[in-house]
């Protein structure tokens, strides 16, 4: 996990951590979540940011028509407004879902986090844990590596 100072605009936050990630060598000596630990929640509640590095692979599971998926839990509060990222390290064109816990769609988008990178912004209705799905756009079973970057917007 990566923490970002609330007093950053998160624009500029969206923009350091891509930089950041791009130059970034195969030393992490960042504290981030690598995948989703099995029967685990994830939590923004004590951090502003929640930052992934995966990739999609053979061995991931389908979602709907999708051949490669990565299913995140994400626990999110109440009214928090919060701006979730796909962001691709090349290879292939991402595509991002937010379910609630009952796998009700809420939301879905495929371009609007810059260049092919997707980007849903989303005020949470009640307090649970709500399903972040990273896959990809194209129809031909596509692989590669991504980051997940969650933020929660500062209130006003």
């Amino acid at each position: 996990m990566k923490v970002i100072g609330g007093s950053l605009a998160l624009t500029l936050s969206f923009v350091l951590i891509s930089l950041a990630w791009a130059g970034q060598d195969q030393d992490k000596k960042k504290k981030e979540q690598k995948d989703q630990p099995k029967g685990k929640v994830l939590e923004l509640a004590k951090v502003s940011a929640l930052s992934i590095d995966s990739e999609l692979n053979d061995g991931d599971g389908k979602y709907g028509d999708k051949d490669h998926a990565k299913i995140y839990e994400v626990k999110l509060a109440k009214g928090k407004t919060y701006e979730m990222y796909l962001i691709m390290k090349g290879g292939f064109d991402p595509y991002l879902y937010l379910e609630d816990a009952k796998k009700k769609l809420l939301a879905e988008d495929d371009d609007s986090g810059g260049g092919l990178n997707s980007l849903i912004v989303f005020k949470a209705p009640e307090d649970g844990v709500y399903r972040v799905i990273a896959t990809h756009f194209d129809e031909n079973a596509t692989t590669g590596n991504f980051r997940l970057l969650i933020l929660e917007k500062p209130e006003k």
